[in-house]
């Protein structure tokens, strides 16, 4: 699965998953925000860590991928409200233009 031009797959540790943003993440603009995509990563995982230790669930890629778009969008929401919205499906679809065209 690729997003923000990370080939995301679940890293055994979690420096593997710090390496691969931080070395995917260029630019000034960029830099700024991947701050955003590595905090929405590492909810995830201790949201899904949480769920699989204390409800016994299993989380696949594919949701795992979807609640990271959906809490970076979030939070980008968020950060961004007084500039107007940006939709949910170009979010995921190409999030640096989002990110970038502010």
């Amino acid at each position: 699965m690729t997003w923000v031009g990370i080939d995301l797959q679940i890293p055994n540790h979690i420096n593997q998953l710090f390496g691969m943003i931080r070395e995917n993440l260029l630019g000034a603009r960029r830099k700024r925000a991947k701050d955003l995509f590595w905090h929405a990563t590492c909810w995830t995982v201790w949201i899904n860590r949480n769920h699989i230790v204390f409800n016994q669930k299993h989380i696949d890629d594919f949701d795992f991928l979807s609640q990271i778009k959906l809490v970076s969008w979030n939070w980008w929401m968020y950060r961004r409200e007084r500039f107007g919205g940006v939709a949910f499906s170009d979010w995921c679809i190409n999030p640096w233009d989002c990110v970038l065209n502010k």
